[in-house]
């Protein structure tokens, strides 16, 4: 009975993967670590490396390139469809740029050190890649960053925030030297990178894809809770190599004002605290 109930998971799991492995074909051809452009009709996105990294473009009517000059930034909502977004809290400029976009599909605000960007009803296509790129000189706390994207890889580095949420459907999300009094993170297939002061309480979930986070903070510092379901789960380097997953939890205890919540699919996990 034994026997068939683990031949019975492992049939299943099987089939999972083999499910995922169709699906991602349906977005492009995985070779090496590279990609093959594949084109689907109107539709041209397309997995680009094994963990899950993505490209995409489209073509039609576009502005090439569309830039706002800005003095100071308190919030940043970012809403689209298909795009790169990348934003750099350490510049030595103070500009907001945005190309590619069709110019019915993106609806682009900045009032009151607000800005805000509409294009969650743009198309994918296949000739052309939207972009959006922020780099200023940060000298107070951001109140929120909200970035919400169905298609697109999102690079985010030394930014100071009161409130990350951020979620991509499919791609990468990527916070280099970041402080935040809370976040939230997640992706469909995509790999995720945290590195920062990670305050209150973080969030990072993949349903397919490796997860990454580094505190600068202590263990002493946090309560954490991190579990894979199909993958091998570390933390600071120790752990287990099973690729069936499992769980591990620890830091103080669960008041303590600090914690992690790590949830990773199907996919790798590393947590990493600094040895102080």
């Amino acid at each position: 009975m034994k026997s068939n109930n683990l031949l019975k998971n492992l049939l299943i799991i099987s089939l999972s993967v083999f499910c995922l492995g169709l699906a991602l074909f349906g977005f492009g051809k995985v070779s090496g670590g590279s990609v093959d452009g594949m084109s689907l009709g109107d539709s041209g996105f397309y997995v680009i490396d094994d963990n899950f990294g993505l490209s995409f473009s489209w073509g039609g009517s576009n502005v090439s390139k569309e830039t706002i000059n800005i003095n100071q930034v308190k919030e940043i909502h970012i809403n689209t469809a298909c795009a790169t977004i990348n934003i750099d809290g350490d510049a030595d400029s103070n500009v907001l740029e945005y190309s590619n976009f069709r110019v019915h599909e993106v609806d682009v605000k900045y009032e009151n050190g607000i800005i805000d960007i509409n294009a969650g009803g743009q198309k994918c296509r296949n000739n052309k890649t939207a972009s959006i790129d922020l780099s200023f000189k940060q000298t107070d706390i951001i109140d929120k960053v909200v970035i919400k994207t169905n298609v697109g890889d999102i690079d985010i580095e030394d930014l100071k925030a009161a409130s990350f949420d951020i979620n991509n459907d499919v791609g990468r999300v990527a916070l280099d030297e970041v402080v935040s009094d809370g976040l939230i993170a997640s992706t469909g297939p995509g790999e995720i990178t945290i590195k920062g002061d990670l305050r209150n309480t973080s969030t990072i979930k993949s349903a397919v894809g490796s997860i990454y986070v580094e505190t600068v903070q202590p263990k002493s510092a946090y309560y954490y809770d991190a579990s894979v379901n199909l993958g091998s789960l570390t933390v600071d380097g120790a752990g287990s190599d099973n690729p069936f997953g499992g769980n591990q939890t620890g830091g103080d205890s669960k008041t303590a004002k600090n914690k992690i919540y790590i949830e990773a699919n199907i996919g790798d996990a590393d947590l990493y605290f600094t040895d102080n």
